[in-house]
C-alpha cells in the first residue's frame, strides 16, 4: 500500500465505538502514567502497522492542529492550518510502559514543528522524493458527542450526506468525545485490505497495552483478537495433519 496519489475511490469505511469499559480503562492508564489517550492510540497503531508490515520500526502520519505553537491570537486566525507530520515508533527494546512514555515524548517533540511542510520533512529524511515517506496516518481528534450544526438546523439547510476521504490508504481517525469519556474509531482503508480485521486489530491492540504487565517487552504483544489466533491454528493443525497425509502415501507408494 504505497500508493498515496489515490482519489479516495477504493478507500473504504469502517466505524467502531469503543466500550465504556476499554475507554475508561484508557482514560485511567493515560492518568496513572501522565501520558496523554493520543500517546495510547498512537502506540496501538503502530503495533498494528509493525505487525501489518513485518517491521520493528514503523513510520506513519499524525495530524497537528497547527495551533498548539501559533502563538497570542492564533485561535483567531482564519483558514485551516491543519498539517501532518511523519513520527517514527520503534518496536524492540522496550517495556509496555516505557513504550507508551516514549511515544508521548516523540509525539510532542513535533509540537515545535508542526507547520514544517512534509515536503521539507521528507527533504530531511534518507527517503528520496520519488516514494511517500509514509503511507499511512493517524488523525486524534476532539469532538463533541452527537455534535451537529445548530445553525443548519435552524435555516432551510437541509443536509444530505458527507464523505471523509484522504490520498493515503492506511487511515486510523480517533474520536475523543471529552467529558462523555467515551472513544470511537474510524477507519478509512483500502479494498484491497479487510478493514474490519484490522479494525479488530487495533481494538486488541489497545486490550493488551492497558492489560499488560508493565515491564512486558513491547515485542512480545500480539494484535490478533483470541477467534483469529483459534481460525489459524485449527488451519494449521488441518494442513499439517493433511501434509503427514500426504507424506505416509508417498512413503507406501
Amino acid at each position: 500500500l504505497q500508493d498515496t496519489q489515490g482519489n479516495g475511490r477504493t478507500i473504504r469505511e469502517h466505524k467502531v465505538a469503543l466500550s465504556d469499559e476499554l475507554s475508561a480503562a484508557i482514560r485511567a492508564y493515560a492518568k496513572q502514567h501522565e501520558v496523554s489517550p493520543a500517546a495510547i492510540f498512537h502506540a496501538a497503531w503502530a503495533l498494528v502497522l509493525g505487525a501489518c508490515s513485518n517491521q520493528q520500526e514503523v513510520v506513519f502520519g499524525t495530524v497537528m492542529s497547527g495551533r498548539m505553537n501559533g502563538g497570542a491570537g492564533v485561535e483567531r486566525l482564519l483558514g485551516m492550518l491543519i498539517n501532518t507530520l511523519p513520527v517514527a515508533v520503534p518496536l524492540q527494546g522496550a517495556s509496555v510502559a516505557d513504550f507508551i512514555i516514549e511515544v508521548d515524548r516523540r509525539l510532542k517533540a513535533l509540537l515545535p514543528y508542526e507547520q514544517v511542510s512534509l515536503a521539507q520533512a521528507q527533504k530531511y529524511s534518507a527517503v528520496g522524493s520519488d516514494g511517500p515517506l509514509f503511507s499511512a496516518m493517524l488523525n486524534y481528534r476532539h469532538t463533541e458527542l452527537g455534535e451537529t450544526d445548530s445553525d443548519a438546523q435552524e435555516s432551510d439547510i437541509q443536509a444530505l450526506g458527507a464523505q471523509e476521504r484522504t490520498n493515503y490508504p492506511f487511515n486510523l481517525s480517533v474520536n475523543d468525545y471529552g467529558a462523555a469519556h467515551v472513544f470511537s474509531l474510524d477507519l478509512q482503508i483500502d479494498e484491497q485490505v479487510e478493514i474490519s480485521r484490522i479494525a479488530d486489530y487495533v481494538m486488541t491492540a489497545l486490550s493488551t497495552l492497558t492489560d499488560a504487565a508493565h515491564t512486558q517487552p513491547v515485542h512480545a504483544l500480539s494484535v490478533l483478537p483470541a477467534d483469529e489466533v483459534t481460525r489459524l491454528l485449527t488451519q494449521g493443525q488441518q494442513s499439517l495433519s493433511y501434509d503427514n497425509t500426504a507424506c505416509i502415501h508417498q512413503l507406501f507408494e
